[in-house]
């Protein structure tokens, strides 16, 4: 492929990384059962990380073609671990915290799609304020805006949105989102029976000296549940998890 065929956006990455870059990245991902998504997401990961930086993937047994879809990748960068039975996230991440050698981890879940160049956002947020411990990204829902489940979602996400930029404005965010990006020295291991991660983790940075931060211009798209006892179950599941945290 001709160097000026490439779009303009990748030349301005490999630029970037080539002049710049003095770290090395993980991405990070815990799938179940996403066959749908993860060849999406793995290419977009792919375009926007270096040669040198890893993916890691912890994947629990699905019942789907997840694993299939993974591994027709033929691309070194990318790490499959593939646990003998279902564990947990909390169980996951940790492998993934142990396995991990980059600099930075930016962990993304398996069910959602970021938008081009939030990646290369989070990652430039951290290496250029030495201060901050974790950046996390902005969340959108792609539901669609029929039905009072759809709705609640929606509003929910956009108040989530508002409260993440205030809490940040003032430096008091204490919570992360479904895309974050953290110096990997701070992440250790995290109890196996915590229920929201990324405020556990958002809490540990601030324990440790550092700040957070909600970054605007990364956008990372997700689902909202779309039935009522799924709404409801993830409300009881997350409250909890505040709680215990």
């Amino acid at each position: 492929i001709s160097f000026f065929n490439l779009p303009i956006f990748y030349i301005f990455i490999y630029l970037y990384i080539s002049k710049k870059k003095n770290f090395v990245l993980t991405v990070g991902l815990c799938a179940y059962n996403e066959g749908k998504n993860i060849e999406g997401l793995l290419n977009l990961i792919l375009k926007e990380i270096s040669e040198k930086d890893e993916v890691i993937i912890i994947l629990s047994p699905s019942k789907d073609d997840t694993e299939r879809r993974i591994k027709s990748f033929r691309d070194e960068r990318i790490k499959l671990i593939v646990e003998d039975k279902r564990y947990g996230k909390s169980l996951a991440l940790n492998k993934l915290f142990r396995e991990a050698k980059g600099d930075f981890l930016l962990y993304i879940s398996a069910d959602s799609l970021p938008e081009k160049g939030s990646i290369l956002s989070l990652v430039k947020a951290l290496e250029e304020d030495g201060n901050l411990g974790l950046v996390c990204a902005d969340c959108f829902p792609l539901n669609e805006e029929r039905g009072w489940v759809n709705k609640m979602g929606i509003l929910l996400w956009n108040f989530h949105r508002e409260l993440m930029k205030e809490l940040s404005s003032f430096g008091e965010l204490k919570h992360a989102s479904d895309m974050y990006c953290v110096r990997r020295e701070i992440l250790k291991e995290i109890p196996k029976d915590v229920i929201n991660d990324d405020g556990y983790i958002a809490l540990l940075v601030k324990k440790r000296g550092f700040k957070v931060k909600f970054v605007k211009e990364a956008k990372v798209f997700i689902l909202s549940p779309k039935k009522i006892h799924e709404f409801f179950y993830q409300r009881r599941r997350i409250i909890f998890g505040h709680i215990k945290n």
